[in-house]
This record gives structure tokens, C-alpha cells and sequence, in this order.
């Protein structure tokens, strides 16, 4: 007499994020927000890929050595962690379990391709679902970009630089409870593709009440002009943080909500004009304009 159910399990470790960085919007991460559909609740997910190191020895057109590349999926909170903490090339370890689904063949240009009874064709195919995550170091390129930037303090690493480490338990807290920025798109790594379709409404996770977003806006980079030569209005001034807070470190202030960010370099002060020469006095004997 045969099992009913079967048991299944897979652990990654020393894995490392896919993809590569793209200073306008993340591209290595996917994420659908909580939704309802029909009526049923469907929650949030961040879909991404990760390499595992080989010992087979593939390598790609260049002579480099690839690793196997693996696709995940990570629902509910877990999802959200994700998006906030998995950059590009981030280590991480992974408890999973195996699903496999039938996934619609496409060409190149993203049409569907079809047999000849004209149903498209499904291939199986073999994903895993996140059930724990360890979140390991960040890459190099990450943190060197940061620091270039002024998004990670000098120091963070430094454990006898106190001030430094005040500074970036204050900005991870931040990061932290950064949440969906649906008019541009992001959830801080990742791309946010919202569902579309009858009877589908995005929700709270929490509530599962119906909530209205602003849809980023097709062909458009956000904080970037639409037209070429379009005057953009002067930012409006910042305003002033809470009363009542601690004096902030050194290169940083509180902004209006009383969050550590970076300060502002100073505008450079124009130098006065040069004072006019005062006009040389005619010579005798010629009329002169004063």
C-alpha cells in the first residue's frame, strides 16, 4: 500500500542574489502584492533567482565558471524581507520546499507558442518555495556603492566607532519598515508588478481590506521629466523636523518625519561681483561724461 503523502525538502547554502544592478529600478526581484481574486485571498510574493557554486565545472562563453541558477519564491512577511534585504550578489541560506507548476512556452518577442491543436505549450517546471532564510554578507560592489553615495555611514562595520553605529542601526530600522512605493514601482529591490484582471483588488495583508495605489506611470522614470525640456518647479523647501530630537551625528539630519537621512551638501555661495573701476579722470582740455 503506497504513501499518501510524500515528503519533500531542499536547503541552499551559500547561495548568492541574480542579477545585475540597475540604478533606476530593481530588476532582479518581483513582487505582487497581497490581492484578492474571486473572492479569495491571495498574499503577497517576491520572486527571485539565485546562484549555488558547482563543482562540475561549467563554464560560460568567456571561460568563466557558472554555478546552478535556481528560482524562488518567498509569500506573506517573508516576501517583504526579501524585498527589503536581498540585494544583488547578497549570500544567503535557504530552507525550501519543492513545487513544480506547468509553465506557458513564450518566444522571444513574448508571444505565446502553440501547438497544432492551437493550445499553447506548458512545460513542467520546478521552483521552490522559501520556508526559512538566513540573510548572509552583502557584495562588495553593494557596499562600496553605498558608501560612494552616503547611504551607509563610514564606519558601520567598525564595532569601536560608536557614533557610526548608531547611525546605521538607525538607517537598517528605517530600511526596515520601508514599505511598497507604488507610484514609482519599487519595494526597495525589487519591481513591483501589480495583478490586473476581473475580480482581482489589492489588499491589506494585514486587514485584507481593499487599499487604492497610484500605478507607476508606463514609460516614464519617476523624478524624471516626460518631455525633453520640460521646466521642472523649484522643489519646494524642506520642512522642519520634530522638535525634541537628539542632535543628529555629524553629516546627517532629521527630516521632516524625524527619520536620519543624509544631510545636503551646502549650496556653494556665489562670490560678490568685483566693485566697477572707477573711470579714469579726463585729460586736460577733453570733455569728459561723469
Amino acid at each position: 500500500m503506497g504513501r499518501a503523502i510524500g515528503l519533500k525538502k531542499s536547503m541552499f547554502a551559500g547561495a548568492r542574489i541574480a542579477g545585475k544592478h540597475d540604478p533606476n529600478t530593481p530588476q532582479h526581484m518581483i513582487y505582487v502584492p497581497a490581492h484578492m481574486k474571486a473572492g479569495a485571498f491571495i498574499s503577497q510574493r517576491a520572486s527571485f533567482s539565485a546562484y549555488v557554486n558547482s563543482n562540475r565545472g561549467k563554464k560560460d562563453a568567456t571561460g568563466k565558471v557558472l554555478g546552478d541558477l535556481f528560482n524562488f519564491t518567498a509569500w506573506g512577511k517573508l516576501a517583504d524581507a526579501c524585498c527589503r534585504s536581498l540585494s544583488v550578489g547578497r549570500a544567503l541560506d535557504l530552507e525550501c520546499t519543492p513545487t513544480s507548476y506547468l509553465k506557458p512556452i513564450v518566444d522571444a518577442a513574448g508571444n505565446p507558442v502553440m501547438n497544432r491543436a492551437g493550445t499553447q505549450l506548458q512545460i513542467p517546471t520546478v521552483s521552490f518555495r522559501v520556508d526559512n532564510i538566513v540573510f548572509a554578507e552583502e557584495a562588495a560592489e553593494v557596499i562600496a556603492r553605498e558608501l560612494q553615495a552616503g547611504i551607509r555611514p563610514v564606519g558601520w562595520d567598525d564595532r569601536a566607532n560608536q557614533q557610526a553605529q548608531t547611525v546605521w542601526r538607525q538607517i537598517c530600522a528605517q530600511n526596515n519598515a520601508q514599505m511598497p512605493n507604488y507610484p514609482a514601482g519599487t519595494f526597495v529591490n525589487a519591481r513591483i508588478i501589480i495583478p490586473q484582471g476581473a475580480g482581482i483588488q489589492l489588499v491589506d495583508p494585514e486587514t485584507r481590506q481593499p487599499i487604492a495605489v497610484q500605478a507607476p506611470v508606463a514609460g516614464t522614470v519617476p523624478g524624471v521629466a516626460a518631455n525633453v525640456g520640460t521646466v521642472m518647479p523649484a522643489a519646494p523647501a524642506p520642512a522642519p523636523a520634530p522638535a525634541g530630537l537628539p542632535t543628529p551625528p555629524a553629516g546627517y539630519m532629521y527630516n521632516a518625519t524625524g527619520q536620519l537621512v543624509p544631510a545636503a551638501a551646502p549650496a556653494p555661495v556665489a562670490a560678490a561681483p568685483a566693485a566697477a573701476p572707477a573711470p579714469a579722470a579726463p585729460a586736460a582740455g577733453v570733455a569728459g561724461v561723469y
